[in-house]
């Protein structure tokens, strides 16, 4: 075989194995587009590749926009992207398609094809080769959950801190030994600024007395433990004075460290207050053991707990030897005990009972008593009785005796609903004398009425203690300089509920309780806080009810001055009828025509 021959026969053979590469290389490139398909097609992402329109899209492209592939191949890419993002987007796809370098993924809002807006982030590449042609390859995933979920937290973030702001009592955060948060209220407490407070240790305010404690259990709770989370304890704000505060401690996470929310009430003028109301059992007190009355507190089982010195020396037993023993086994007379088993009954029945009968001494000697029992209630459950023994042995002189056993409970009455009046006085100057004026007012409306002596006497009490809820107000709010706002009047308007919890359990001749309840309650219903309608209001609380008005609106407030009579005259005419009864509005302005003031002294008295 010539050369010539042989090199093409070698040259066919190389052309047969060319071919044989080429065909090769087409059926593995077919392959790999194959794959490369059915991997975008089975993405559970919306990817698509584009120019200026769409080129190719997956069907989850398809699913994601409302559009079908024909409409999308149609469409320009810009279309989908929302007015907003428009240019933001095109210069990110312009330098894109350039093959420019862009930031790998970016947010942005598109429009779906029934007009739905949703956030996506967008992920793109660049192709140099897409069907001969430079693309851009994206994938966009739905973040709007995600969005939403953000602005939702950021809301309840800002909301949260909205409240904290708002509270009315301090608030502040410490981390480490440090302040990280104080609100306004907790400058008005300490009387430091918040940079202030942000700049100081968490002690630096606690009076030395409570440091090491404050410290200690800061120190505990920050590793974990749970020690008490509710204390009192005094601080001394910036000007030196100390105060009382009632602090609450709690571990949180606060940007993503632990760290102890603390809330402080300012409780200085309760403090105050319980040491008024000390003082006020020193006197009760007293005046159970001084009484001239034989006085007994018995348990529910007819068991001494306590007898006062009269009791002592009219009966010749000491405390020691009266105390755990049956009062019917001391000083019950053979044929008596039937009668002393019914008077406890009644009295354990919430009754109070008063009658003359037969006791004896320690040594059988038998007293004509004049005796008066009454329940001794708490938490409106009924825990014991209170007897209190008159010797009416000597006949001469006995009703003399009587009356002044009377009289002298009844001051007894007096003087606590006095004390308790005073008391709420005491917390707020700008209503002192309020109470005992609207009483003289009230007592003036019921006489012109014609109420009954007995009715009259429980409208007096009611007057005088009518506000006797708001010692559960700080003193802060009533005593604020401008008008309250929504919180604050709130907390007000439940002074009616809480003077009506306070006053239930004591047995009044009358309804005082209920009439304090209803005292803001109005004709038409638009009172507090049942919203009674007319006649389901009690008489007298419709007379308190006018009386307050006018007497509020002629003395003056810490928001603003005094008003003259004949603004309040004018307003309780005006509204007679809607919110005032009016046969009370009536003869209130008569009382005020007549010449009716209000004087310094005290309606008990009269």
């Amino acid at each position: 075989m010539s050369d010539e021959n042989r090199k093409e026969k070698q040259l066919i053979e190389e052309l047969k194995k060319l071919r044989n590469s080429l065909s090769q290389l087409e059926v593995e490139l077919q392959s790999t587009g194959n794959k490369f398909r059915i991997m975008v097609e089975s993405s559970p992402f919306a990817v698509f590749a584009y120019r200026e329109k769409f080129i190719f899209v997956n069907k989850i492209t398809e699913t994601f926009t409302g559009y079908t592939k024909d409409e999308l191949y149609r469409m320009n890419f810009w279309k989908i992207i929302h007015p907003d993002f428009r240019d933001y987007v095109r210069d990110k796809g312009s330098k894109l398609l350039k093959g420019e370098k862009v930031p790998s993924s970016y947010e942005f809002k598109v429009v779906k094809k029934g007009g739905e807006e949703c956030w996506v982030t967008f992920r793109g590449t660049y192709l140099a080769d897409f069907e001969g042609e430079p693309a851009a390859l994206g994938a966009v995933i739905d973040i709007t959950e995600n969005k939403e979920a953000e602005k939702t937290l950021r809301e309840s973030e800002e909301n949260f801190r909205t409240f904290l702001e708002s509270a009315p009592v301090a608030i502040m955060i410490h981390q480490g030994e440090k302040w990280v948060f104080a609100n306004s209220f907790a400058e008005k407490t300490t009387g430091y600024t918040k940079e202030e407070l942000l700049s100081m240790n968490f002690w630096n305010f606690v009076h030395p007395d409570y440091r090491d404690l404050v410290i200690e259990r800061g120190e505990r709770r920050l590793r974990g433990e749970n020690p008490e989370n509710k204390y009192e304890l005094k601080i001394i704000d910036k000007d030196g004075s100390e105060k009382w505060a009632d602090l609450r401690a709690e571990l949180i996470k606060y940007k993503g460290k632990n760290a102890i929310l603390v809330s402080a009430s300012d409780i200085t003028q309760s403090k105050q207050v319980e040491k008024e109301l000390e003082l006020q059992k020193v006197y009760f007190e007293s005046l159970f053991d001084n009484s001239p009355e034989a006085i007994a507190l018995i348990d529910n089982n007819d068991r001494v707990v306590q007898i006062n010195k009269s009791f002592q020396e009219l009966f010749n037993y000491d405390i020691e030897e009266a105390r755990g023993e049956n009062i019917n086994d001391l000083i019950v007379p053979d044929g008596r005990w039937e009668e002393a088993t019914s008077f406890s009954q009644k009295v354990l029945n919430r009754k109070t009972v008063i009658e003359e009968t037969v006791r004896q001494r320690k040594d059988g000697i038998p007293i004509n008593v004049f005796l008066i029992g009454g329940p001794i209630i708490v938490n409106d459950k009924v825990v014991g009785i209170f007897a209190a023994y008159n010797d009416i042995g000597k006949r001469k002189g006995a009703e003399e005796k009587l009356r002044k056993s009377i009289n002298q409970l009844e001051k007894t009455l007096s003087g606590a609903v006095t004390a308790l009046a005073e008391t709420v006085e005491k917390r707020d100057p700008y209503t002192a004398g309020h109470q005992r004026r609207v009483a003289q007012l009230t007592a003036a409306i019921g006489k012109e009425m014609g109420l009954s002596q007995e009715r009259l006497e429980t409208l007096k009490m009611a007057s005088l203690l009518h506000d006797i809820g708001k010692i559960h107000i700080a003193a802060e709010i009533l005593n604020k300089p401008l008008r309250l706002n929504e919180l604050e009047m709130g907390l007000v308007k439940t002074h009616p509920q809480v003077g009506y919890d306070i006053l239930k359990s004591v047995e009044f001749s009358g309804p005082v309780a209920e009439i304090v309840l209803q005292h803001h309650e109005r004709m038409d219903g638009s009172g507090y806080p049942e919203n009674l309608v007319g006649e389901d209001i009690l008489l007298e609380a419709r007379i308190l009810g006018v009386a307050d008005v006018v007497e509020a609106m002629g003395s003056r407030r810490p928001y603003r001055n005094a008003r003259s009579i004949e603004i309040a005259l004018d307003e309780i005419k005006k509204n007679r009828g809607t919110l005032y009864d009016p046969e009370v509005v009536d003869i209130c302005i008569k009382l005020f025509e007549e010449e009716f003031h209000f004087t310094e002294q005290s309606i008990l008295k009269e």
